[in-house]
């Protein structure tokens, strides 16, 4: 069996649609077992799809044979990537990504009508109903023998040739890894509470609204030991409104893990053992999400929870899982978002290192090992890929 893997910008390797891209392309490598694998990859970022794959993703890199980068600037790219997957076109299963772009679906039903006759299945990702409509649109179906799988975390259908099935997106051991080591050893700062927001600064974050939120609990409680860290990968258009809120106990960091890779001063494995570190060894995680995200369930929140860590969400980054997380997170309602973070922030202070605390952080780390280990998603998926 031949296995093809095809990505848009799968080199931004920290980024949702590409996190889902490379971690389903291993799953799936290490649960069919290959003879060869191949992959493509519409690069942006300068990043060798190759480097990333060797650093992190251990059943892929044993089972690759060529890796071909289309990069942005070779136009046309569907006429590209269309002639590079004709040169592979026996591959009997094709991974496609499902990163919006504006070739995707002449690239998806040229694939089509390239494998049919050779009973190839077509997987593509669709993480979002938003995104999942537009997939669904773009489709042609015209040959019954080419079988189409869309996963997703909302439904499972099952149309002949059109197969949609609701599975929730791996997360790297590392994330798994280092919630069991922090919990068997709870070695957490006993001096002041952290609370830390992670990701990009753009709208419906809701870093405007926990800003506001931890400033208002501070001068409430002068007294205590705790600061704001907001941690964001790269600069977004919203830095500037961020840092006229920065000041006292917020702290606001800023890193570039691309162009830490691109200029060899970490690996992007280093680069994940960092991001999986500060979730574990974080108080808390605030999650304080204003509107729904591209992806849903936030990937955030399923490698906070898989490394133990304590988070605060709102419903909009819980989302699909927030009735199952009820259980292993601290949910805060939407309605007046700032007033409800500082009432748990005022709760949460006082139950740093308790009990309670501890419960949920073991509570997050079994939910996630349940749901989002390998283990359990290939079992899950074995029955419905056959």
């Amino acid at each position: 069996m031949d296995l093809l893997l095809s990505g848009f910008h799968a080199e931004y390797f920290l980024e949702g649609h590409a996190k889902i891209f490379l971690e389903l392309s291993n799953l799936l490598t290490f649960m069919w077992k290959p003879d060869k694998v191949h992959v493509t990859n519409v690069n942006q970022g300068g990043i060798s799809v190759n480097l990333v794959i060797s650093s992190l993703y251990a059943y892929l890199s044993k089972r690759v044979n060529t890796v071909i980068e289309v990069y942005d600037n070779m136009y046309p790219l569907d006429e590209l990537i269309g002639a590079v997957l004709r040169g592979l076109r026996k591959a009997e299963v094709v991974v496609l990504s499902w990163k919006p772009h504006p070739s995707f679906s002449i690239i998806q039903n040229r694939i089509l009508d390239k494998i049919s006759g050779y009973n190839s299945k077509l997987i593509s990702f669709a993480y979002s109903l938003n995104y999942l409509e537009k997939v669904l649109k773009s489709l042609r179906l015209k040959d019954e023998s080419s079988e189409v799988v869309i996963l997703n975390p909302c439904c499972d259908i099952d149309r002949g040739s059109l197969k949609l099935i609701k599975v929730l997106p791996p997360v790297h051991s590392i994330f798994l890894q280092k919630g069991s080591k922090v919990l068997r050893e709870r070695s957490v700062d006993r001096g002041r509470v952290t609370f830390r927001l992670m990701g990009r600064f753009q709208g419906g974050r809701g870093i405007k609204e926990v800003i506001t939120a931890f400033k208002r609990f501070r001068i409430k409680r002068p007294e205590a030991r705790a600061k704001l860290i907001i941690d964001s990968f790269s600069e977004d258009k919203g830095t500037k409104e961020v840092f006229k809120l920065y000041g006292g106990d917020v702290y606001i960091v800023i890193t570039n893990p691309i162009k830490r890779v691109k200029e060899g001063a970490s690996s992007p494995r280093q680069i994940i053992e960092e991001i999986a570190y500060k979730y574990a060894y974080s108080s808390y995680v605030v999650l304080p999400y204003t509107r729904p995200v591209h992806i849903t369930p936030s990937l955030t929140l399923l490698e906070a929870l898989g490394a133990g860590g304590f988070v605060i969400a709102t419903k909009n980054a819980a989302s699909v899982l927030h009735r199952d997380v009820e259980k292993c997170a601290f949910i805060v309602d939407t309605q007046d978002v700032v007033e409800e973070l500082v009432k748990a922030f005022e709760y949460l202070y006082e139950e740093y290192d308790s009990n309670f605390y501890w419960r949920i952080r073991d509570a997050a780390h079994k939910y996630a090992h349940n749901n989002f280990s390998y283990e359990k998603i290939i079992w899950a998926l074995k029955a419905k890929l056959t």
